[in-house]
């Protein structure tokens, strides 16, 4: 008897076998509309971190903004920055050598550490909290540095908010073209996890876009191809990176909260618009996913993460962010759009699943009330946005 997961995934595709002609193939897909979703019918829990989140852009020259309003006119205005001294060095190098510079013939991604400050540490190596104090004295080396910064502060445009609670920070600056320059957050990958199969998140990859109908499995993220020959191998100029102040996450006693969430989805948005990360699904990562002797952000948060992503998607009216969301997922046209949003929920706790101790995994996907979102997808979801 066929399930409901495998009959979301093979509805599309069987409507539209019934029609037997391409052309009539291809103009169904384009004609659907994007389903929508009220933030009224989500739980609690994600109306509060969406009303939270600040409407976020990326300026021509690459400085994140934040959109503003003052005296009943909304503007978008520069974020703080505070660059850190890797960044300094490596814009002066990147002038004279490209191979410092981000990829331009790759697909960029996305990347969420921890910052690995103990309450202990941070109370005393940043007593104020502030973002000065964060960059300057936590990225101060010449050899760590990440795009941005984010804590648990309300998060405020203009330069003044540097020395106010650590909120969003931009830590890095592009190049005078508004393109990144290479960063220092994740270390090389060792091919020898890919060879020997140790690297079991790329093989989960390959096993679940094989299984969702993708064609081809073996390529079809930058995670799996960062680890095979004839690809770059190096994370620092292909992945745009987000400190998350913390540490322990998979911890809940740990775990961020709502204002740190909304600060990380927020520059998570931005990031993905800007850059056509699609899907985020499977190319935005957790630290731990690209060195396996790392354990940040956690499992949890990266789930977190991308489901935030898919609902912030839903109930946007933004119809480009729900191509880069959903898009991939209705494989080049051959399934709905309604089933295409709930395929990327089902990948994502499918993902979760194959790559989480079993202890935990039911802990988390409970929290975050997975089923309820399913049902959501499955039932309440219009083609109205």
């Amino acid at each position: 008897m066929i399930n409901r997961r495998d009959f979301l995934k093979l509805l599309g595709a069987s409507v539209l076998a019934t029609i037997g002609l391409p052309y009539f193939r291809v103009l169904a897909a384009n004609i659907e509309s994007w389903p929508g979703l009220a933030i009224k019918n989500l739980p609690d829990y994600y109306q509060h971190v969406l009303s939270l989140v600040p409407r976020m852009e990326f300026s021509k020259a690459g400085i994140l903004q934040m959109r503003v309003v003052e005296n009943r006119f909304a503007t978008m205005r520069d974020m703080p920055v505070c660059q850190s001294n890797f960044n300094r060095k490596f814009i002066e190098l990147a002038k004279g050598d490209p191979k410092w510079r981000f990829v331009i013939d790759q697909p960029i991604g996305l990347a969420w550490h921890f910052f690995g400050d103990t309450p202990e540490f941070a109370a005393r190596r940043f007593p104020k909290g502030t973002a000065r104090e964060y960059i300057e004295q936590g990225l101060s080396g010449d050899s760590t540095s990440v795009q941005f910064v984010v804590g648990d502060g309300i998060p405020q445009a203009g330069q003044d908010s540097l020395d106010k609670k650590l909120a969003i920070v931009q830590s890095e600056l592009p190049d005078a073209n508004g393109n990144w320059i290479s960063s220092a957050h994740i270390k090389n990958v060792d091919r020898g996890w890919y060879e020997n199969s140790r690297q079991y998140f790329a093989n989960a990859f390959y096993c679940l876009l094989r299984d969702y109908g993708f064609s081809d499995p073996a390529l079809g993220t930058i995670l799996q191809r960062l680890y095979q020959p004839g690809f770059n191998g190096r994370p620092n100029i292909q992945l745009v990176g987000i400190e998350i102040q913390g540490c322990r996450f998979e911890e809940i006693d740990f775990f961020p909260g709502f204002q740190k969430l909304a600060n990380t989805l927020a520059v998570s948005l931005a990031i993905i618009k800007r850059h056509k990360i699609s899907s985020p699904a499977f190319n935005a990562y957790g630290h731990q996913e690209l060195d396996l002797n790392k354990g940040d952000p956690g499992k949890n948060v990266i789930l977190g993460m991308k489901i935030l992503i898919g609902i912030s998607a839903l109930v946007s009216r933004d119809q480009e962010m729900k191509d880069l969301v959903f898009g991939p997922f209705t494989l080049g046209g051959k399934i709905s759009k309604n089933s295409a949003v709930a395929n990327y929920f089902y990948f994502i706790e499918d993902y979760y699943r194959r790559t989480t101790d079993p202890k935990k995994v039911n802990y988390w996907l409970n929290y975050f009330q997975i089923d309820a979102i399913h049902d959501l997808v499955s039932h309440d979801i219009c083609g109205i946005q």
